[in-house]
């Protein structure tokens, strides 16, 4: 209980829907190490992984087309959840230069952990209905 580790390492993520909170959060993580209490000293690096997705007016006007599509289809209607509570997408990928959307698969449960599961029932329908949305998009 009064053991004092010579030297620790912390490995972590962050999660952002901008490029600009990305960097005022490192920001804010290098000022913070910067002022190490006396007789510590500490680094922090950082690593880009997936990219940001923030939401825009084009892909809120994509999701306005996908939900008119679903209920056309009488599927229902599609609520974009919130941007905030979501994982990264590989999508992100291209979200800075192209409209898109995210999230278009089977329901599921258990966020990529051990015991996932996903209802590949759903596929068939959610394959029509990507088909009309992508046709609805060309024309």
């Amino acid at each position: 209980t009064n053991i004092i580790s010579p030297k620790t390492l912390v490995n972590g993520d962050l999660r952002f829907l901008t490029e600009e909170q990305k960097l005022k959060a490192r920001n804010t993580m290098r000022k913070i190490v910067s002022e190490s209490l006396p007789g510590a000293k500490a680094s922090i690096s950082f690593q880009d992984g997936i990219p940001s997705m923030a939401p825009t007016k084009g892909n809120k006007a994509l999701a306005t087309i996908l939900s008119k599509t679903s209920e056309d289809m009488g599927l229902g209607k599609v609520v974009p959840g919130n941007p905030g509570s979501r994982g990264a997408g590989d999508i992100s990928y291209v979200a800075a230069y192209a409209d898109c959307l995210d999230g278009l698969g089977a329901s599921g449960k258990g966020s990529h952990a051990p015991g996932e599961t996903l209802n590949s029932k759903q596929y068939p329908i959610l394959m029509k209905r990507a088909t009309v949305f992508i046709y609805r998009l060309l024309n």
